[in-house]
């Protein structure tokens, strides 16, 4: 179970999306927030980590939408983890039953 967001996080999580609706309409797909658990990483302190499935043709913006995000954090507030696929990409890893997406749904949620 993730533990819940805190103030700063939330706050960040919110000004992300909208600034991701602004700047890239459409092109995010799905959010995923989860755990380190699914990074299997040594910062045990960063339970907040986002996967951002995005369209096919968006594949050239991986970098641009990971770093608007880590434009808006504070890194003594929420220094999140923003990971970005394609469609394709999490298509090619659920096809091929990749252990680094199971443990990523197992322990996370997706975001309305």
């Amino acid at each position: 179970m993730l533990p819940q967001l805190n103030a700063a996080e939330q706050k960040w999580l919110d000004d992300y999306r909208q600034a991701l609706d602004e700047q890239y309409p459409g092109t995010v797909l799905r959010i995923l927030r989860y755990g380190v658990a699914a990074q299997r990483c040594l910062f045990d302190d960063n339970e907040f980590n986002l996967l951002l499935v995005t369209r096919d043709d968006a594949q050239e913006l991986k970098s641009p939408l990971a770093i608007l995000g880590y434009g808006l954090s504070d890194p003594f507030e929420t220094w999140p983890g923003i990971m970005v696929w394609t469609q394709e990409d999490f298509n090619r890893h659920k096809k091929c039953q990749s252990t680094l997406l199971e443990m990523m749904e197992r322990h996370g949620v997706w975001l309305e």
